[in-house]
């Protein structure tokens, strides 16, 4: 077996890769601004951070925090899996920056920070932004550093295969145009596409943008109370060395200081135009924040606030979750377990658990039932308070939200029966 140890620009520990040379030449090819050097293997004074190895046609890659190696079938499944694994392991080698999954691009001053899930159309819409000129600081991993800047790790945005017709000729004919790297499932763009950051490349924060793509909407941006852009900067940040309260103290931070907005678009070109007017006339000028609800009892009440971009789940889709929850034990009372810190943000709280590693949003009713909760206290008990509270509201329903907080509480190590 040959191997190969190879150390990247800005991490302590090297990486690893045994009978599979291409690796790092392909790496070369699609993010050639993160440089690193290869030697063979002459026996590393440290653990490596990751250990690539072929076998069979296959690509293993195994990292300390996993029990077993994730498997990938080709040149490029691996290369994708490889660039998270290297992205994580940057940041556990620099425990000041902060890792979020997202994508960035830089408008006039600053960068905008578009936290998603994965599928959700953001290396798509950054795409359409390369083809309108607008710098972008990549489409899957961001790094943030605690005095509010972003960093581009220098990988090209990788898209989906086949390329939906929906996306429109002129930026059907650039990705054809600029394409790099592929398989038959994903295709990475060029590294040498003008308006791709390189790693490495810092900008100040100036923005959060939540995407919300939807059919024949109308393209607009809405601008989200602060606790919105905490719920989501939080449920999106990889930091696994950092402890959730510092997580969500500098979470806290951004959310303060930068603008939270949700864009509402079905068409690529019309959200990049949306985006590139917006953010060229607020530049330099203050931006308000919508205020937070009101004090009326909500539509569904559940542990995680419902998000602004979501619909409620149909009936069969809710009792199936309700159905995923444990039962709560008959006359037992619950309380708050240790080691939970929280923090309040327009009239939402949010929830660190120190143990679990672990970060939960809860609505304000939520909020005031954990606050009866500091104490021990049985579901019935805390019908009582709210019945009073909220006369208005049904019997039923009021017990029904609480008995789902109780339990999702309970689900996620929050709270623990009393005997």
């Amino acid at each position: 077996m040959s191997s190969q140890v190879v150390r990247f620009s800005g991490m302590q520990r090297p990486v690893v890769f045994a009978d599979c040379p291409e690796i790092p030449l392909a790496l070369q090819e699609i993010a050639p601004s993160w440089h690193f050097d290869i030697q063979e293997d002459s026996g590393i004074s440290r653990s490596p951070a990751i250990l690539m190895r072929k076998s069979e046609g296959a690509y293993g890659i195994g990292v300390p925090w996993r029990e077993s190696p994730w498997w990938a079938d080709t040149l490029v499944g691996a290369i994708c899996s490889f660039a998270v694994d290297l992205i994580e392991s940057h940041l556990m080698d620099n425990p000041g920056l902060l890792g979020l999954h997202g994508a960035a691009a830089r408008f006039h001053d600053g960068m905008v920070l578009f936290p998603a899930e994965r599928r959700i159309g953001k290396s798509t819409l950054v795409t359409r932004l390369l083809l309108d000129g607008i710098r972008v600081y990549g489409d899957d991993l961001i790094a943030l550093d605690a005095q509010g800047r972003g960093m581009a790790y220098g990988f090209p945005p990788r898209l989906r295969l086949p390329f939906p017709e929906t996306a429109g000729p002129a930026l059907r004919e650039f990705v054809g145009g600029a394409g790099g790297a592929r398989d038959e499932d994903y295709l990475y763009l060029s590294p040498q596409l003008p308006n791709l950051a390189p790693h490495g490349e810092t900008a100040p924060l100036s923005a959060i943008v939540l995407l919300s793509r939807e059919r024949d909407v109308e393209t607009r941006l809405r601008t989200l109370p602060e606790s919105e852009g905490l719920h989501h900067l939080a449920a999106q940040y990889l930091a696994r060395e950092t402890s959730t309260d510092e997580v969500l103290g500098r979470c806290h931070k951004l959310a303060e200081t930068l603008p939270t907005y949700c864009l509402h678009y079905s068409c690529l070109e019309e959200a990049s135009a949306c985006l590139r007017e917006h953010f060229s006339r607020q530049q330099g000028a203050a931006t308000l924040r919508a205020a937070s609800g009101g004090g009326s009892w909500p539509e569904m009440s559940t542990l995680s606030a419902p998000s602004v971009l979501e619909e409620d789940p149909p009936p069969f889709l809710q009792e199936t979750v309700d159905s995923e929850l444990p039962e709560l034990a008959e006359a037992s009372a619950y309380v708050q377990v240790d080691g939970v810190k929280a923090q309040r943000l327009d009239g939402d709280l949010f929830l660190s658990h120190r143990q679990q590693g672990s970060i939960h949003r809860l609505n304000p009713i939520g909020a005031s039932l954990w606050g009866l909760l500091a104490v021990p206290i049985r579901l019935e008990e805390a019908l009582e308070t709210f019945r009073t509270a909220f006369p208005d509201v049904e019997p039923e329903q009021l017990e029904r939200d609480l008995q789902r907080i109780f339990r999702e509480l309970l689900s996620e190590d929050l709270i623990r029966p009393v005997n």
